[in-house]
């Protein structure tokens, strides 16, 4: 058996193609799998391989794979595994045929040039194409011994770009209480409590996985609900960060400050080790430790001191150093703005806001930089579009 990962972003359909093709020459089996929302694993074999339920099953319930598929997929039962499944190998084979003699080889690598290619393409490839074109003939549904809820896997692929923080996918085959979970998990995404409320009791069932109760958890939170410490708990094992998102909104909206203000600080330390936690609900956790500073400096202290060290894999990265310039507002004496700059060196986003901020910071601190600054933040005005009326000078 061979696995090879492709990236399934940034590349044309002519590249995917002779991926399949390439490997196909070799193997006449590739069944295609997803490990994101945008990476694919093609898992290639000489002989076809039916997946046993019961024994999948077996294997998610004990170590090291309940734990690894909670913190790396956000997901606890087979369904959720399925849900990673893309197409069949009948499709692989037929985009083989498709793709005739055309092969990456060590002295032809034709691939190198169409990811190249790719960058500036106006057209690219998606695996939801793929899925697509599976599921018109049938063939989006991995070959399986045993008994599968395939609604529920039909959900859990919709899922996956949630947990990448995009929208999720929906289903043609969704019926209506799956379509209610979707459109909530949606709204979650997107930041709209209220309507993701409603969507999720607009159906019956409870949540089923790390993702939905993650989801849930945040919702309730903001409504302090009890049943949001009982979710964020069933997390902690798995997703200690998200399980802190949680109760931080929790005790906030509870008016226990202190509680919150340990909890966001336990949020942004674990994530400087812990790179699979899911970007939406650490974002929000950065935007409420920003709203509880305004109000007092020591907590603009605290939090400028913390959120200094980036996250792992330079998470949020933009996210968190945009919280830190916020937080040197509040702070005394003004020149602590100057940490927030050197941090950023010289990649400082040229936002007007941003830029006009480092002049008034360096001028406080007397620094010998406030110059360049205002050579920048003139320079960047001097090339904001302009209507045409402003252009043009009338009699």
């Amino acid at each position: 058996m061979f696995l090879q990962w492709v990236q399934g972003y940034e590349v044309d359909a002519q590249t995917i193609r002779t991926i399949f093709g390439t490997v196909s020459s070799v193997f006449p089996v590739v069944d295609t799998w997803q490990l994101r929302a945008a990476d694919m694993l093609l898992i290639s074999s000489m002989q076809p391989v039916v997946i046993d339920v019961a024994g999948l099953r077996r294997k998610i319930a004990a170590e090291p794979f309940r734990r690894a598929l909670g913190v790396a997929w956000k997901v606890d039962s087979v369904e959720g595994v399925l849900g990673h499944h893309v197409v069949r190998p009948e499709i692989a084979a037929a985009i083989a045929r498709s793709n005739g003699d055309l092969l990456n080889t060590d002295d032809r690598t034709i691939i190198e040039y169409g990811f190249a290619r790719s960058l500036s393409a106006s057209v690219r490839f998606d695996t939801a194409d793929l899925i697509e074109l599976a599921r018109g003939r049938g063939l989006d549904r991995p070959v399986v011994q045993g008994e599968v809820d395939w609604q529920r896997v039909e959900e859990e692929r919709g899922l996956l770009s949630a947990v990448d923080g995009s929208q999720p996918q929906f289903s043609p085959k969704f019926d209506l209480a799956s379509a209610h979970r979707s459109h909530a998990v949606q709204h979650w995404v997107s930041g709209e409590f209220e309507a993701a409320l409603r969507d999720w009791r607009s159906q019956e069932a409870a949540p089923r996985g790390p993702l939905e109760r993650l989801v849930l958890g945040e919702l309730l939170a903001d409504k302090q609900n009890p049943e949001a410490e009982k979710l964020a708990e069933s997390l902690r094992a798995t997703t200690p960060v998200e399980s802190d998102c949680i109760l931080a909104r929790l005790r906030y909206a509870q008016g226990r400050r202190e509680e919150t203000l340990d909890l966001l600080q336990s949020v942004f330390v674990r994530h400087r080790s812990d790179p699979w936690a899911i970007d939406a609900p650490v974002y929000r956790a950065l935007k409420l430790a920003e709203m509880m500073a305004e109000r007092d400096p020591a907590v603009a202290s605290r939090f400028f001191g913390i959120l200094k060290e980036p996250f792992a894999v330079r998470s949020l990265d933009d996210s968190r150093q945009g919280v830190l310039v916020a937080l040197s507002h509040h702070l005394e004496p003004k020149r602590r703005c100057v940490e927030v700059f050197d941090l950023m060196g010289e990649g400082v986003p040229w936002e007007e806001e941003l830029l006009g901020w480092r002049v008034e910071c360096y001028r406080a601190a007397n620094d010998p930089r406030s110059a360049h600054a205002e050579r920048e933040l003139r320079d960047y005005l001097a090339h904001e579009p302009v209507t045409i009326g402003s252009l043009v000078k009338t009699p």
